[in-house]
């Protein structure tokens, strides 16, 4: 339920849209009736010319009709800022709303505004950061549910019909557009994010012509137990969907990771994937700390997919008017989806520290072009402990001093194969760079705190850092843990 103030804002919209649809189909009749009027038909032009003058008068007096709404809009703001659209009192919520600021209002709400809070304000309660991971889940879980009802109703196809009860696909529609294909990216991440989160066997049947077999298979994959997972975020204002699941316990966890995805990471898309990747970095941490620290129960991780990642790394173009198709470089190399994502990040970093506290180790994470995304918001924040980026094209800085983390802390890991952060993109190289420890892919002995001893794979590609079992992944898991994995390259590569 939205404020008032907020309720009388979108209806002054929604009359201006009304109202200048209404004249520009009324002034295409006036046409349309003046070209077929004649002296033979007298009686139809005056009948014409009356309504058309009323409805003149009538257009010139609701004009200021929107506006009059704005200024009670305003009105409302000020005056009855805690009164919803039904007349029901909600609590006041922070105007910044910076992380630390709404930490400390909800640590002061009374207990029952609290529960209004999660009710009434559930879509700003599941996407404000400083708000418990708790609170944020419970809020977002009823807005996913809302959303796949809302989406469903106006996609008539496979897609609509996996949201709801039933077997039989519903008909494909024609005359489908962009838009009506976004709707179903983000209508099927909807409906992966509640496999994801629903307990085995209690989630709806999705059919495998919506959601592949192998995507549903990669869902078993992920060793995270349900119960351990929540829905930090959900927004779904705008295309593509944004989301971050939390795997672990934030309360419980003595170390939590906030990782940034990279290229084509879209809901839809790589949720599985990323899950897959960050079950297998929480339990290689666990394991590096030891039982005496709690294990896997002692680290949390946020797969952040919180911005609009670059949606290719090189596309084909036509050469002219030659017909040649050429393979050129795609969105992977803007720096714009860095830029808008580096705040958001930031935010979010803001307010697991004012939910943590000062004691909690935490860390910065990132993929590729997510690895970039943390250089920029890096320089903007400086709640992380320690930073871990792997197949990273570059931080936007060629000085690590920029970088808001305690000197020592800067991992890179660079797999054997991956070209990626050799191109310098969006910066230097950043495993050469002054201050950065490199991390090798080398096969070793791991050894952990439990006395066991296993041999580790080597790391090939851009796509395996997060292997089970390969050197980087036990690598980069002590350095989560603050366990200084040893320098594995030979001088002369460094």
């Amino acid at each position: 339920m939205r404020r008032l103030s907020q309720e009388l804002s979108s209806a002054a919209d929604e009359l201006d849209r009304v109202l200048g649809r209404a004249a520009a189909l009324h002034e295409e009749f006036v046409r349309q009736a003046g070209s077929a009027h004649g002296w033979d038909r007298w009686e139809e032009t005056l009948t014409d010319e009356l309504r058309h003058r009323r409805l003149r008068m009538i257009f010139l007096t609701v004009d200021s009709l929107a506006d009059l709404l704005r200024t009670e809009a305003d009105e409302a703001a000020t005056r009855f800022p805690d009164v919803d659209a039904a007349g029901s009192r909600l609590p006041r919520i922070p105007a910044g709303e910076h992380p630390a600021q709404v930490a400390r209002w909800w640590a002061a709400l009374p207990p029952a505004d609290r529960r209004l809070v999660i009710d009434r304000l559930g879509h700003w309660s599941g996407r404000t950061d400083g708000l418990p991971c708790r609170v944020r889940h419970e809020a977002n879980m009823a807005t996913l549910a809302e959303e796949i009802h809302l989406r469903a109703a106006d996609i008539s196809d496979e897609v609509a019909a996996a949201a709801g009860p039933g077997d039989g696909p519903i008909p494909l529609g024609h005359g489908i557009d962009d838009a009506d294909e976004r709707a179903r990216r983000d209508l099927r991440g909807l409906l992966k994010l509640r496999a994801l989160l629903a307990p085995a066997g209690d989630e709806p049947r999705i059919p495998e012509s919506v959601v592949p077999a192998e995507s549903l298979a990669a869902l078993e994959e992920i060793t995270t137990p349900w119960e351990q997972r929540s829905l930090y975020l959900l927004d779904a204002r705008t295309y593509p969907l944004r989301t971050a699941v939390v795997l672990g316990d934030l309360e419980r966890a003595h170390t939590v990771i906030v990782h940034v995805p990279g290229t084509t990471t879209t809901v839809d898309l790589r949720l599985y994937r990323e899950a897959m990747w960050m079950s297998a970095l929480r339990e290689e941490a666990g394991r590096v700390a030891g039982e005496d620290r709690g294990g896997a129960d002692g680290i949390a991780v946020v797969d952040w997919i919180g911005y609009q990642a670059p949606y290719d790394i090189a596309t084909r173009q036509a050469l002219g008017k030659s017909g040649i198709r050429w393979l050129v470089p795609g969105e992977a190399i803007d720096e714009r989806y860095a830029r808008e994502a580096a705040p958001l990040l930031g935010d979010c970093a803001e307010g697991l520290r004012a939910l943590t506290g000062p004691d909690i180790r935490l860390v910065a994470s990132g993929h590729s072009y997510g690895a970039s995304v943390l250089g920029l918001a890096l320089q903007q924040t400086d709640v992380f402990d320690a930073c871990l980026v792997t197949g990273c094209p570059g931080l936007f800085t060629d000085d690590l001093s920029a970088l808001k983390v305690p000197s020592g802390q800067v991992y890179a890991a660079v797999a054997t194969g991956d070209f990626i952060p050799r191109l310098g993109i969006f910066g230097p190289e950043v495993s050469k760079l002054a201050g950065v420890k490199p991390l090798a892919p080398m096969p070793h002995l791991a050894t952990y705190p439990d006395g066991s001893r296993t041999w580790t794979r080597l790391n090939m590609g851009h796509e395996s850092y997060y292997d089970r079992g390969s050197s980087l992944l036990h690598d980069l898991a002590s350095a989560a843990v603050g366990v200084e994995p040893p320098s594995r390259w030979p001088s002369w590569a460094t």
